[in-house]
Order: structure tokens, then C-alpha cells, then sequence
């Protein structure tokens, strides 16, 4: 994985949020590691009732539902934006869909939302509980677990080492999070 930059891109998102008059909690207010969240993230994803399809359509709704989970408080920030695979965009995001998506009223639920969206931590790595099952279904065995395929950019969890993805930051905060699924 390669996360060279992601701090400087996400000071870049959090201007952007700004400037939309969009608000989020800042990271400061946490003391936390994407690292460490990790097994609490695992217990609440393992919890939850979607199927591998689900995960792959959902997720602006899974991440709101892991950053509103009870059980560990939330002490990240909910992130918009795109996934670069081998150098290319995944989902061709531009700050021009996010706006519509800002204006816009009720999508059918059957269209997709043209962005991602993962949790970033104040130690700026990130945690993506949906991206692997998305991109990389067809390596996922039938009875699998969920946490098995978390990504977190944190050197510490060699699952995502060698995955050929960055993380684009965009938009910050559940503020556009519940917009992208009402």
C-alpha cells in the first residue's frame, strides 16, 4: 500500500470541507491508532449482517454504521474520496460529484455513489472495512470472516502491505457521510 502523502492530502481535504461550510471533529481531539482499533473494529464488523454483496454496494452506509458503533466511540474521521489502484482512480471521483452529491435531493438506491469512503485515525493511517471484499472479491473464500479482509494502511498490518492501492482524501466528516446515504 502506498501511503507516502496521505497526511498533506488530507489537510487538502479538510480545506475542501471547509470551503463547502461542511464540518467535522478534528483529529486532534483524539488520542488513537489506526493499528490498535483494529480488533475493536473487527468485533463490531463481525456483528453486523451483510453479505459480501452488501458490503461491496454499501460502503458509505457500513462506515457510518462502524464510526456511529457504541462499542469504541469513533476516535477517527469519516473520509471521502477515491482509491488509486495501480495508479489508477477507481472510481474517477472529482470535487464536481461530491458537490452534486451535495445538492442533489434522493438517489435510487440501485445507483452509485461516485466516490469511497474510510476512516482515517490521528495517526493519519486509514482502515477501509469494505474496499477488499469490493475490488478483490473474486479472493475471498465461501465461508470467510469479515475482519480477515480489513485494510489499514498501518505498516504493523501486513494484509494491506503489498496491495497496489492509495487513498485520495477528498471530503472529511458524517456531515456528507449521511448525505451519501439518505
Amino acid at each position: 500500500m502506498n501511503h507516502d502523502g496521505y497526511a498533506d492530502r488530507f489537510r487538502g481535504a479538510e480545506d475542501m470541507t471547509r470551503s463547502l461550510g461542511l464540518v467535522h471533529r478534528p483529529l486532534s481531539a483524539f488520542n488513537s491508532d489506526a493499528f490498535s482499533s483494529l480488533p475493536t473494529i473487527a468485533r463490531a464488523l463481525n456483528s453486523y449482517p451483510y453479505d459480501p454483496l452488501q458490503i461491496r454496494l454499501q460502503c458509505a452506509a457500513i462506515h457510518l454504521t462502524l464510526f456511529d458503533d457504541p462499542r469504541w466511540k469513533s476516535p477517527c474521521v469519516l473520509t471521502v474520496g477515491d482509491v488509486e489502484v495501480d495508479g489508477q482512480p477507481e472510481y474517477r471521483t472529482t470535487y464536481e460529484d461530491l458537490r452534486r452529491e451535495l445538492r442533489s435531493g434522493r438517489r435510487p438506491t440501485e445507483e452509485s455513489v461516485p466516490c469511497h469512503v474510510w476512516l482515517t485515525f490521528p495517526d493519519m493511517h486509514i482502515v477501509d472495512a469494505t474496499f477488499f471484499v469490493y475490488k478483490y472479491y473474486d479472493r475471498i473464500p465461501t465461508q470467510w470472516t469479515w475482519s480477515d479482509y480489513i485494510v489499514c494502511s498501518d505498516p504493523q498490518h501486513l494484509f494491506a502491505a503489498d496491495l497496489p492501492l492509495t487513498y485520495k482524501p477528498m471530503l472529511l466528516g458524517r456531515q456528507f457521510v449521511v448525505k451519501l446515504v439518505e
